[in-house]
């Protein structure tokens, strides 16, 4: 707690779903927070101040501007490439895209080597 990091560091070495001030699994829909899981992908949330109960602050603004309104959730590959930008809420999954461009099977589960 207080302790300053890069994201990187954060994050580590798997997918994420990086929640900006919000909580990801919260946010998304549950057929992509399954997805997600399926992945191997890490839950985060980071605020763009310094209250609140996540994961770390964006004391910078780097992360905000890749969201309109201040609030969202970033898709991020293990390289750390945003793959997806959620910035509204949804009523149906929008990530199944990922399950194609990876060749996942559905119930599938990706073992991180």
């Amino acid at each position: 707690e207080g302790k300053r990091m890069h994201l990187d560091d954060l994050v580590g070495p798997s997918f994420a779903a990086l929640g900006v001030n919000c909580k990801a699994r919260e946010e998304l829909h549950p057929e992509d927070v399954k997805l997600l899981d399926q992945l191997g992908a890490k839950f985060l949330s980071i605020s763009s101040g310094p209250d609140g109960e996540f994961d770390g602050a964006d004391e910078a603004g780097s992360i905000l501007g890749y969201l309109e309104g201040g609030r969202g959730v970033l898709i991020l590959r293990p390289d750390r490439f945003i793959v997806d930008c959620i910035c509204e809420q949804y009523t149906s999954p929008r990530l199944s895209w990922i399950r194609r461009n990876f060749g996942l099977r559905a119930g599938c589960e990706v073992v991180a080597s």
